[in-house]
């Protein structure tokens, strides 16, 4: 076997084992026969590094991402439409029904990520680029820190020709937070206030290594430019899955009760889940019927993010302290028990 052969093979089975590692908890090798294949790649690398592939796990730490650099978004990455009340969710599934007259609609319902909104673009199925929102029009390239993710496929499972353009959310889930946070304090350093804060500024790191150590990571939730031949919306995501990539938590709704039942059952989840939440994204699964519908110059008319009121948890008062200003204005303040809300203490 030369060496085009072997790291072309090493490369796949590393990629291969990673996502039994890191996405499917379900490894079928030990590590350190994981770390002798991957000190192998990296020694035949450097005496070949023309030989380098796109997808090879090497090229996930050891860099430095460069941070500033504005590029223009091929879709612009527009924000959803909050309601708060059933009332204005029934509304707009009231309107996409008389939208698509000629024919029943289906609505997918998602889990609404906590997490930093990102653009990721591939090419003949090779991550090539990806950028935070930004304005919605321009984004900060985050290209290398994607990179690092562990759930960022660097190369799709099935070849897809041409461009892919698909917009996800990065998040810390909340073990990763709890861990970031303690090492945070044991080094004297200011705390992230919550998940998503602790995201954002984790992807913005210089040094890769510290944003593969935090464990950031990602679900897709939306094809910006490609699958024009695919109708829905849904079919769309199962076909994000197959191609390797996480795919949001969505399920498919025929009427308004079912729309309003899948928001009722996100929301008892809510609580347990390792991720946060902070509402359901309600949408129209027809995608021509999206396109036809457009956009206004802030969100589309065909999903609104319906926003679950704050999460409440009981605690305990210990203690009532007295704080003096220096007006000589005596305070009471309330010192309670910690108690850990939707992900933060």
């Amino acid at each position: 076997m030369n060496a085009k052969e072997e790291i072309a093979q090493l490369t796949q089975e590393l990629n291969h084992h990673s996502d039994l590692y890191y996405n499917q908890d379900a490894p079928v090798i030990t590590d350190s026969q994981y770390d002798e294949m991957m000190n192998r790649l990296k020694q035949l690398e450097a005496e070949n590094p023309e030989l380098i592939q796109a997808d090879s796990p090497t090229q996930r730490v050891g860099g430095k991402a460069v941070l500033g650099n504005k590029i223009q978004h091929i879709v612009p990455m527009l924000s959803l439409r909050d309601v708060f009340d059933r009332e204005e969710v029934s509304s707009f599934v009231n309107s996409a029904i008389h939208a698509q007259a000629d024919s029943a609609p289906l609505f997918t319902v998602e889990q609404k990520i906590d997490g930093l909104a990102i653009s990721l673009e591939y090419k003949d199925g090779v991550f090539v680029r990806g950028a935070t929102r930004g304005d919605g029009e321009t984004g900060e390239e985050v290209t290398t820190a994607l990179k690092a993710v562990k759930s960022v496929p660097k190369k799709l499972k099935q070849p897809y020709p041409g461009v892919l353009v698909l917009r996800g959310e990065i998040y810390m889930p909340r073990a990763a937070f709890a861990r970031a946070n303690e090492q945070l304090e044991l080094a004297g350093k200011k705390l992230f206030a919550n998940p998503r804060n602790a995201a954002a500024g984790t992807l913005r790191q210089l040094d890769v290594s510290i944003i593969q150590e935090r464990a950031l990571d990602l679900f897709v939730f939306n094809v910006q430019q490609g699958m024009e031949d695919i109708t829905s919306h849904a079919q769309t995501l199962q076909l994000c899955s197959q191609l390797g990539l996480p795919v949001v938590s969505h399920t498919v709704c025929s009427t308004e009760a079912k729309v309003f039942a899948a928001i009722d059952s996100i929301a008892e989840l809510r609580g347990s889940l390792p991720y946060g939440i902070d509402g359901a994204v309600v949408k129209i699964d027809d995608r021509p019927t999206r396109e036809r519908l457009g956009n206004t110059t802030k969100t589309p008319r065909w999903a609104v993010a319906f926003k679950y009121p704050p999460e409440q948890q009981e605690t305990k008062v210990l203690d009532i302290l007295l704080q003096v200003g220096r007006t000589g204005r005596i305070t009471p303040v309330a010192a309670l028990e910690p108690v850990l809300v939707v992900g933060v203490t």
